[in-house]
C-alpha cells in the first residue's frame, strides 16, 4: 500500500511516530503538504492528515480534493475525545502506538469506507439529477394544465408524445416548454406593469 503522509500545519505533531506505525504495517510513506494539493499523485491509495483539529485546519477546496481518496486522520492528541463532527469526512482514524496488525486493518476498512462513501455520493447525486427532472416535467404539466385546461394525464401524455415526436427525453422537452412559456410570460409582466 502506498500512503500520502501530508505534513500538518501543527508544529507540535511528530511526523515520525505517524511514519514508523505507518512502515511497521508494510506501507510505503510519501510526504506532502497540506497546502499543495493539486500535485497528488492519482497512484496514492489513502492519505493521512496530521492534525489536531483538521476540520479547522484544511478549507472547503482542500477537503473536496481530499475526498477523492480515502482519508484517514492521525490523532495525535491527549485524549482521544473526538466529536462527530470532527470525523465524518474521514474513512479511519490511526493513533500513537496501534500495533501493525491494527494499523492494516484501519487501512483495508477505510478503503472500503471510502469506496461506500463514493457509491452513496454517487447514487445521492443521480437521485438529485432525477429530482431536478421531476420537476421540470411536473412545472411544465402544471402550465398545460393551466393553458390548455386539461387534466394531468393529458398533459403527461402530450409531453410523452411530443418527447417521442422529436426523438428526445421527456424531462428535456419539459424544460424547453417551461423555458419558453418564462420567456412569454415575461412580455405579459411588461404590459401588465404598464397598463
Amino acid at each position: 500500500m502506498l500512503t500520502l503522509l501530508l505534513s500538518s500545519k501543527d508544529d507540535n505533531l511528530s511526523k515520525d511516530d505517524c511514519k514508523q506505525i505507518l512502515t511497521s504495517a508494510d506501507c510505503q510513506v510519501q510526504h506532502g503538504s497540506i497546502d499543495n494539493l493539486s500535485g497528488l499523485s492519482p497512484d496514492v491509495d489513502a492519505i493521512i492528515i496530521q492534525s489536531l483539529f483538521p476540520s479547522t485546519s484544511l478549507s472547503k477546496e482542500q477537503m473536496k480534493i481530499l475526498l477523492h481518496f480515502p482519508l484517514l486522520w492521525y490523532w495525535e492528541g491527549a485524549s482521544p475525545d473526538i466529536s462527530p463532527e470532527e470525523t465524518h469526512h474521514f474513512d479511519g482514524l490511526l493513533f500513537p502506538n496501534m500495533p501493525s496488525e491494527s494499523v492494516r486493518l484501519t487501512l483495508n476498512n477505510s478503503l472500503r469506507n471510502h469506496r461506500h462513501r463514493i457509491l452513496l455520493q454517487k447514487d445521492n447525486d443521480k437521485l438529485a439529477y432525477q429530482l431536478e427532472e421531476r420537476r421540470w416535467v411536473d412545472r411544465a404539466k402544471s402550465i398545460l394544465r393551466e393553458e390548455r385546461n386539461i387534466t394531468e394525464q393529458e398533459a403527461y401524455t402530450f409531453l410523452r408524445k411530443q418527447a417521442m415526436d422529436e426523438r428526445r427525453r421527456l424531462p428535456e422537452v419539459a424544460a424547453s416548454l417551461v423555458q419558453f412559456h418564462k420567456m412569454l410570460e415575461k412580455p405579459r409582466e411588461a404590459e401588465h406593469i404598464r397598463g
